[in-house]
């Protein structure tokens, strides 16, 4: 991954303190550094030397009128940190004009440039959107569903013409397997006694288990090394089954959610339930940059409480992170009425800020809230995690973005300011749906 850097008017210690601090923080990134004092050396350069870069860090402290407008016009994500004495001047005028014309651009003018420890959550930030264009979504799909999205057919282009949509704008690429294909070189290979030390362990670690026993579990177990190893032979940062559709038309004799909780605990694999292209990408980007997975769920209001219900059969017991050592409780249980085992009720935690995030990728629009984590039902009704939050349901009601669908991710943190700043560099627009 290549970043550029620019300088305007700083001075040479700046420079080589800049250089030293980027390239000793992220050793893994290749900077190209350029100092310019002129519009004419600046377009020039720009023309010259970004054809391949993922992202532009400028530093200005000068107020030559229009001397930054040649690189933030380029439309390459750009981060433009300007010093309020020397260069507030160009930066009111520019920055401006970039987010009128919906250029891809964050910028900030401080007094003092020598804070670089400001650079990290940006340059973070520049990172995730070059991984996300490496990253990889492999989608178990039916045979019929297979052939419409290859083909974008016309009357379901919402469903069919999304991997365009999330390729334009995150770069992700989406592989689809036949669920056919998956199942005989995959699925049917692994062997019972293969599977039963897996099974085996989510019995013991489960805090409870309701109506199953542990023959049930082989067949979850034997699928969560099948999607392991497709993932791995697809060089997969991430996997989909549409396992609702799978399911009921007779392709999957188990249902995903345990499959999912282990690949995304013990492999740092994204798992994503019901084939959710939008809703993974979005995982994706977090697990990039904040390196926290997502709880992808169907959002159910209570007005008369002031609350929110995030429900899904599926939901990381590891909700804090990747590589968090604080677990939550996890149920192995029924449910939809009883209707559907393999269900996991997770007791994620509580008493924190969780950002809710959709995306409407037509639109290119990206939904945000936050709410307050307060409790944890389990019953049988509905899905099985059922997490209990603290909202403006009322402003979510009258501002839900319909054409991002009824999913969202719950991401573990308060991400608003830093998801707005993200969406600037990738030319998405914000609503805040509890405004």
């Amino acid at each position: 991954m290549r970043l550029s850097v620019f300088f305007i008017g700083t001075s040479k210690d700046f420079v080589d303190n800049v250089k030293q601090y980027l390239q000793k923080k992220f050793p893994h990134i290749e900077f190209d550094f350029f100092t310019v004092s002129s519009i004419n050396e600046a377009s020039s350069t720009v023309s010259r030397l970004l054809g391949d870069t993922t992202g532009v860090l400028v530093f200005n402290s000068w107020s030559i009128p229009s001397i930054v407008r040649p690189i933030l016009s380029r439309g390459i994500p750009t981060i433009l940190i300007s010093d309020t004495y020397g260069g507030a001047g160009e930066f009111l005028m520019e920055y401006s004009r970039a987010l009128k014309l919906n250029l891809p651009v964050f910028g900030i003018v401080v007094r003092d440039l020598s804070g670089l420890s400001l650079l990290d959550k940006y340059v973070r930030m520049l990172e995730t959107i070059g991984r996300l264009r490496d990253s990889k979504i492999v989608a178990v799909v039916g045979p019929d569903e297979l052939n419409l999205m290859h083909l974008e057919y016309p009357l379901s282009i919402d469903l069919y013409g999304l991997r365009a949509y999330l390729q334009s704008i995150f770069g992700v690429k989406i592989e689809l397997v036949d669920v056919r294909h998956f199942n005989e070189k995959y699925y049917s290979k692994v062997t019972d006694e293969e599977a039963k030390p897996i099974a085996e362990r989510w019995l013991k670690n489960a805090e409870k288990v309701v109506d199953h026993t542990i023959d049930d579990l082989i067949k979850p177990a034997k699928l969560y090394l099948a999607l392991r190893r497709l993932a791995s032979d697809y060089k997969a940062d991430a996997v989909t089954m549409d396992d609702i559709v799978l399911y009921n038309s007779g392709f999957l004799d188990t249902w995903p959610c345990l499959p999912f909780m282990e690949l995304t605990l013990r492999d740092k694999i994204i798992s994503i339930c019901e084939g959710d292209l939008i809703s993974g990408t979005l995982m994706l980007l977090m697990k990039f940059y904040a390196n926290v997975p997502g709880f992808i769920n169907d959002p159910a209001p209570d007005m008369s409480k002031g609350e929110i219900v995030y429900f899904h059969c599926y939901a990381p017991i590891n909700a804090k992170g990747f590589d968090s050592m604080e677990l939550s409780p996890y149920i192995i249980t029924p449910a939809h009425g009883g209707s559907k085992k393999l269900s996991i009720h997770v007791r994620l935690p509580v008493n924190e800020t969780v950002t809710v995030v959709g995306l409407s990728p037509e639109e290119r629009i990206l939904v945000i809230h936050t709410a307050r984590a307060i409790d944890n039902e389990y019953h049988l009704r509905a899905c099985a995690t059922k997490l209990v939050a603290k909202a403006n349901v009322e402003a979510l009601a009258k501002n839900w973005v319909w054409r991002a669908g009824w999913h969202r991710v719950v991401f573990y943190g308060d991400w608003r300011g830093d998801l707005k700043i993200l969406a600037r560099l990738l030319g998405l627009r914000i609503i805040e749906e509890d405004a």
